[in-house]
């Protein structure tokens, strides 16, 4: 929702805003770093597509895999 908001200034400003925005709210913390690059993909996933969808799946994709590494591989 805030990246269609920014990209009103361009994908310059809605891009990289938006995937601040994100790492942020997922905590200040190790995973930051992670959630900006993911924030920064899904910014232009949205951007070049037109839709949220893309970027919900690579969210659940991702998630999903650092789930299965913690659970499974690390245990």
């Amino acid at each position: 929702m805030f990246a269609n908001f920014l990209l009103r200034w361009g994908s310059w400003v809605g891009v990289p805003v938006s995937a601040a925005i994100f790492a942020v709210a997922h905590g200040i913390n190790d995973v930051m770093p992670i959630a900006f690059v993911v924030g920064l993909g899904n910014g232009l996933l949205l951007r070049f597509s037109g839709s949220l969808w893309p970027a919900v799946i690579v969210h659940v994709v991702h998630n999903s895999l650092g789930i299965l590494y913690h659970g499974v591989v690390r245990s």
